[in-house]
């Protein structure tokens, strides 16, 4: 087993991201199989680009939680184009 470079892990978090629905950080972290400090390092890397919008809401419906919903971006799938 190899460690993924950065390029790798950014590549399949927009993967995940181009169906158009919102995800959630956890969402992220099964779907991609990373852990969720590298998915909110890769993240917050991401929106420097631009390529993804992140929204945070004080109260989830169902269990009022505070949580964060990530969505990719016109950027973020010509970013995902060129990886």
């Amino acid at each position: 087993m190899y460690k993924r470079t950065f390029k790798e892990v950014r590549k399949v978090i927009l993967e995940t991201l181009k169906d158009g629905k919102p995800h959630s950080l956890g969402d992220l972290e099964r779907k991609t199989g990373t852990n969720w400090q590298s998915v909110r390092n890769h993240i917050g890397d991401l929106l420097l680009f631009n390529a993804i919008k992140k929204e945070k809401y004080e109260k989830h419906n169902q269990n009022k939680r505070p949580y964060i919903e990530i969505t990719i971006t016109k950027e973020g799938l010509e970013l995902l184009k060129k990886l």
